[in-house]
């Protein structure tokens, strides 16, 4: 392989990656956006439970209350797709663990726990954050 071919393969394989970045970043984004609206809505729920409290009705409260707990689990089902996501831009999978490894990894090399077939652990397994 000549200079110039190792040249222009090394830019190839550098822009590939600045891709994956850059589609990372903005999946990340999207999340922290999801995220920042999960906070709001709990706000929302939670002074609607103190007006409900201090007015001595809490059934006053359970409305909007639901109405912001199915749109709090709407968007935690958002932020898994996201990141199950980024997991298949980056072409890894997590362990239930919580280590990262290559899509192709037929063992973790942190805990050793055996993968079969082609499935990979959701993110969220094991309880833990996958990103």
């Amino acid at each position: 392989m000549s200079f110039f071919e190792k040249v222009k393969q090394s830019a190839a394989e550098a822009a590939r990656l600045a891709q994956i970045t850059l589609e990372v970043t903005k999946l990340q984004t999207q999340i922290s956006s999801r995220e920042k609206e999960i906070e709001r809505k709990q706000l929302l729920a939670g002074q609607a439970a103190v007006d409900a409290y201090k007015a001595g009705d809490l059934k006053a409260a359970e409305r909007v209350v639901a109405g912001q707990s199915a749109a709090i689990a709407a968007l935690q089902k958002e932020i898994l797709r996201l990141q199950a996501q980024i997991l298949a831009v980056k072409n890894e999978k997590v362990c239930p663990c919580g280590s990262h490894l290559p899509q192709h990894a037929l063992f973790c090399s942190k805990c050793g726990h055996k993968f079969t077939g082609s499935g990979s652990a959701l993110p969220g397994a094991g309880g833990r954050d996958p990103l």
